[in-house]
């Protein structure tokens, strides 16, 4: 499963409008967790805030700072007073430039088709494209993990014991599960 599916499933699940990029720091607890005794790189979790200028028939944005890697799947919002814009989902960055007057993100011309030339307040997110450390039906842990700790912060006793049971569960078995296939390697 894809992180992202997790977050979405928690918020579907529950109804929360708790800060994404929290969800995504709890879903990288997990990874951790999993991958103890082992190099462990966490989530990436790059964002723009401010003036962007766009330049489509070109394809690139023009930003003043830039953590963004070629490969990265880019999610650009247009902010405006009170409001808050989608210009494009999961566009494929193919690379980032620096010259004097700031960064560009480097897209295929034709992924900015419809978008506008000229400058903007946007909010530029990389969409986390990363995958859960274990397979089905055991990625289900980091879904049990999120709500245990959301039922935490709202002090509903039950639905943590309920949710971090399922986690521990769900835990064992994977446990249970690497240690079979170890054994069926030797």
């Amino acid at each position: 499963m894809y992180i992202y599916d997790v977050v979405n499933a928690v918020k579907r699940s529950c109804g929360t409008d708790h800060d994404e990029r929290e969800l995504y720091m709890w879903c990288d607890e997990v990874a951790a967790f999993l991958n103890k005794g082992q190099k462990h790189s966490p989530l990436r979790l790059v964002a723009y805030r401010g003036e962007a200028f766009f330049e489509p028939d070109e394809g690139y944005i023009k930003t003043a700072r830039c953590g963004f890697s070629k490969g990265d799947m880019i999610n650009i919002r247009a902010t405006l007073p009170g409001t808050v814009n989608v210009i494009g989902e999961r566009l494929p960055l193919y690379g980032t430039e620096y010259d004097a007057s700031g960064f560009r993100l480097c897209f295929e011309p034709s992924a900015m088709h419809g978008i506008k030339r000229g400058g903007r307040e946007c909010v530029i997110t990389r969409a986390v494209t990363d995958e859960t450390v274990c397979p089905k039906p055991y990625d289900a842990m980091y879904i049990d993990y999120m709500l245990a700790k959301l039922s935490l912060i709202r002090r509903d006793g039950e639905a943590y014991r309920k949710y971090i049971r399922a986690f521990g569960s769900r835990l064992s078995e994977y446990k249970s599960h690497m240690e079979r296939n170890a054994l069926d390697l030797i």
